[in-house]
């Protein structure tokens, strides 16, 4: 039979486990077990942490993209040219350089 087991790290990460059988298994250095809705809540929360944090990134990374190729621009350089040098892609970065 498996059982499953739910941990939550000291650095706020979650893990699970699969047991077979019925023994014991021995404990997780800096773990504790929790629950599966536990589990299920924490990894939600990090999960959504983390598409915060890569929307923030992404953010600041079209801002220096137009700002590359609006700095080009203004310099005289044809808009393929700075287009290509900036890293533009107006479906990444939108439509409005």
């Amino acid at each position: 039979m498996e059982k499953i087991i739910y941990y939550r790290h000291d650095d706020g990460s979650v893990s699970s486990r699969a047991i077979l059988g019925d023994d014991a298994p021995a404990p997780l250095p800096d773990a504790v077990e929790i629950t599966e809705s536990e589990y299920q809540a924490a990894a939600a929360n990090i999960d959504d942490a983390v598409a915060e944090h890569r929307d923030a990134l992404l953010a600041v990374e079209r801002q220096q993209v137009l700002a590359d190729l609006d700095a080009l621009l203004t310099a005289g350089i044809p808009r393929a040219t700075a287009e290509r040098l900036a890293g533009y892609d107006p479906e990444l970065h939108g439509q409005e350089a």
